[in-house]
């Protein structure tokens, strides 16, 4: 199981593998947050030898009440612009306290909605924010494909692509 996990996760991202080790070896510091799809982004990154020069902490809060928890607030919906946003901001300050070279931290949000079981109003979709030097930068994604791994997939290769535009 392992080995087919891990073989996924190559064949997701060796195409990617210029931009990760691009990503890894910028001057910037991150902290990540990823609720919902996209945390293959982490795990990707972490791959690349070198990683911890670029993020400084993961979070992957995943349940309503772990994402309300981060932000010490209530939401009324956990996929939307204002909650990505929330969510950077979050991050940034985080990167904060763990790095006093301000300048060089980046706080990287991303809050989707994935196929499901369940009832959900809307489209599949993504929310992904950066936060740096005071400015937010945003993108938002209404996705193409149609299993959850491609969906997964696509998240992840999308705030890579968004990471590498905004600070690279």
């Amino acid at each position: 199981k392992f080995f087919l996990i891990y073989y996924c996760l190559m064949n997701l991202f060796d195409k990617d593998n210029s931009i990760l080790k691009e990503i890894v070896n910028l001057n910037y510091k991150a902290s990540l947050v990823i609720a919902g799809g996209g945390t293959s982004t982490i795990s990707s990154l972490l791959l690349i030898p070198g990683a911890s020069n670029f993020i400084l902490e993961a979070h992957i809060p995943y349940s309503k009440k772990s994402l309300e928890r981060y932000l010490d607030c209530e939401v009324k919906t956990t996929c939307n612009t204002l909650v990505s946003i929330q969510l950077a901001r979050t991050a940034k300050k985080r990167a904060d306290f763990l790095n006093h070279e301000k300048k060089y931290n980046i706080g990287i949000s991303c809050t989707s909605a994935l196929k499901t079981n369940r009832i959900r109003v809307g489209d599949d979709r993504a929310h992904i924010s950066i936060f740096i030097n005071k400015k937010i930068f945003y993108k938002y994604i209404r996705l193409k494909t149609f299993t959850r791994l491609e969906q997964e997939k696509e998240i992840s290769f999308y705030i890579l692509n968004f990471i590498k535009e905004t600070i690279g």
